[in-house]
């Protein structure tokens, strides 16, 4: 496969449907079951992020998520009354790390196995903490290999 495009959420399934005549050359590699939904839909041929999952490939992410978790509520003090207001977001930032930690792993694996030539990231233009981390990841990733 020479050529990929990672769709990692509803809204870059929705733009690659809308634009997909320019992407019928890449292979989309979906990350969310909200992508696989609307392309088996469109009946779009489309590769799961979890055949590249293998056994442990995971091992360690819970662990450095929550100790990454913990590290950026210890830096931002925030209180109220008395409330560590950061605490309250330590399952969010959890989230955020761990499907993080996930993507880049998934990232490497699929890259190492397909070798593309090519990989298409569509742009998200709303900006969100759970947004476009494939963008985010992606860079670092590529430069590695």
């Amino acid at each position: 496969m020479d050529k990929l495009i990672f769709i990692e959420n509803e809204y870059h399934a929705r733009e690659y449907l809308k634009n997909k005549e320019a992407f019928r050359e890449f292979m989309p590699i979906t990350f969310t079951f909200k992508a696989e939904q609307l392309l088996y839909q469109n009946n779009i041929e489309f590769k799961l992020e979890e055949e590249y999952e293998k056994n442990n490939i995971y091992m360690g992410i819970h662990n450095s998520s929550v100790k990454s978790s913990h590290e950026i509520i210890k830096r931002f003090k925030l209180k109220y009354k008395d409330v560590d207001l950061m605490s309250l977001f330590f399952y969010e930032l959890y989230i955020l790390f761990s499907s993080s930690k996930k993507n880049l792993i998934l990232f490497k694996e699929i890259i190492k196995k397909e070798k593309p030539k090519e990989i298409a990231v569509l742009n998200l233009k709303k900006v969100s903490l759970k947004g476009n981390l494939v963008q985010q990841l992606l860079g670092p990733c590529l430069k590695e290999n």
